[in-house]
């Protein structure tokens, strides 16, 4: 015949090597689906910025767009003729 600690003993055979995991916090599923959702967006808006500019031809360094002028600057090369 057994007896109830012989059954609390079974049980605790039962549940060796096994080990308990509590449920998430409070809030901790929506963190992680948020934050797993705002990197998929950074991604994918990054990916999305790369191929524009590649397709738009400013994709290489150095380039400049020669319909620009640079800005003036406060050289003036005019110093000779002024001190004649």
């Amino acid at each position: 015949m057994s007896t109830s600690g012989d059954k609390q003993n079974d049980k605790n055979k039962n549940n060796e090597g096994k080990t308990r995991t509590l449920p998430p916090r409070r809030g901790q599923v929506k963190a992680q689906i948020f934050e797993s959702f705002v990197k998929n967006v950074t991604y994918a808006a990054t990916k999305l910025n790369k191929a524009i500019v590649r397709n738009l031809g400013g994709g290489e360094k150095g380039s400049s767009d020669s319909s620009t002028t640079p800005p003036p600057s406060g050289y003036n090369s005019d110093f000779a003729s002024d001190s004649s």
